[in-house]
């Protein structure tokens, strides 16, 4: 399977997604999902190994270099498979993993309908988003959960930074 560029692209009523724009397909929406594959690794790139999932050009599109040590981050992370339908057409390793309780593994992403700060290992990958050309006092950023579709019913989701100009 392989992650292409999104047939209708996603753009937020307030903000930017700055780099990796043209594959994110939507907001995340949990009212539409039925089943999610919460993914079990602690970089969750490597995930999307394990399923062999072809996402090397999307990774690439979404990288970005701090300004203060060169190190390099991501502007959207990976964090869980969902789908629509009744079950996710992707399993780990052939042996079945999909959450059906969607509320119980939705309550680690938000607070009522306020969403949480990504886990400490998510943060590190997405560092703090601010790049060359997004200085702190240029503007301003936010974290959003984001789509990236696989195919008409499954989508990854993820950690998105979202910037927004003075």
């Amino acid at each position: 399977m392989k992650i292409e560029v999104a047939k209708e692209k996603y753009i937020p009523d307030c903000g930017d997604i700055l780099f990796g724009s043209d594959y994110i397909s939507s907001k995340f929406d949990r009212k539409t999902v039925k089943s999610l594959l919460l993914f079990h690794n602690l970089n969750q790139w490597n995930s999307l190994i394990e399923l062999d999932i072809d996402h090397s050009k999307f990774k690439n599109s979404v990288r970005y270099m701090d300004f203060l040590t060169n190190n390099e981050y991501f502007w959207f992370l990976p964090i869980m498979i969902t789908s629509t339908e009744k079950d996710v057409h992707i399993k780990f390793n052939k042996k079945e993993s999909v959450y059906t309780d969607i509320d119980y593994c939705l309550r680690s992403f938000y607070d009522g309908d306020k969403l949480n700060k990504p886990y400490k290992i998510s943060q590190s990958l997405l560092g703090h988003g601010y790049t060359y050309g997004t200085l702190p006092d240029d503007g301003d950023n936010t974290i959003d959960l984001l789509n990236v579709d696989l195919n008409e019913t499954d989508k990854i989701t993820g950690y998105c930074w979202i910037w927004f100009n003075k």
